[in-house]
């Protein structure tokens, strides 16, 4: 399993595993997606915005429990849709 990465914002840090079993079981659940699909998403030029914050929200181990409209804001502390774009792709290289 891949260990926790830690994504640095302008006013704090952030970490994510996005390869936890219980990441991955949430995110499909949520979006009805199967996780290589959710991945797949991901990649494209421009991702849906709704599919890059519930991304981040379930991988978020610290803060937990984030509304979608704080993942939003932490998106954009953290540098927008490219920083969670390349955790997505290096979790399917891992995958």
């Amino acid at each position: 399993m891949a260990e926790p990465i830690v994504l640095k914002g302008a006013s704090r840090s952030y970490t994510l595993n996005i390869a936890s079993t219980n990441a991955i079981c949430r995110l499909e659940e949520t979006t009805g997606l199967s996780y290589r699909d959710v991945l797949a998403a991901l990649a494209r030029k421009r991702p849906k915005v709704l599919l890059l914050r519930e991304f981040l929200r379930v991988a978020l181990v610290d803060p937990v429990n984030v509304t979608a409209d704080e993942a939003g804001e932490i998106l954009d502390d953290i540098g927008g849709a490219a920083v969670i774009q390349a955790a997505a792709k290096g979790a399917k290289r891992r995958g």
